[in-house]
């Protein structure tokens, strides 16, 4: 995947997900010729307690991303 491609969605995630700001994907080519980009980070609740935070992406070699899940 091309790292402009990587930025642009990088930018859509990090929109959305504010908090991820600082951390990078792992990336993971699949078969289908998608690609998945996996972000971990943690955020705080509103009592102080900090949580682990895993957000997927399943995007297109075009940059269109097709799906996010994320976890908590």
């Amino acid at each position: 995947m091309d790292l402009n491609v990587i930025i642009k969605i990088n930018n859509q995630v990090f929109n959305q997900f504010p908090y991820l700001k600082d951390t990078s994907p792992k990336i993971q080519k699949m078969p289908d010729g998608s690609t998945i980009l996996k972000y971990i980070g943690s955020t705080k609740t509103e009592n102080g307690h900090t949580i682990p935070v895993s957000i997927r992406v399943k995007a297109t070699e075009e940059g269109k991303i097709l799906q996010i899940s994320s976890s908590r």
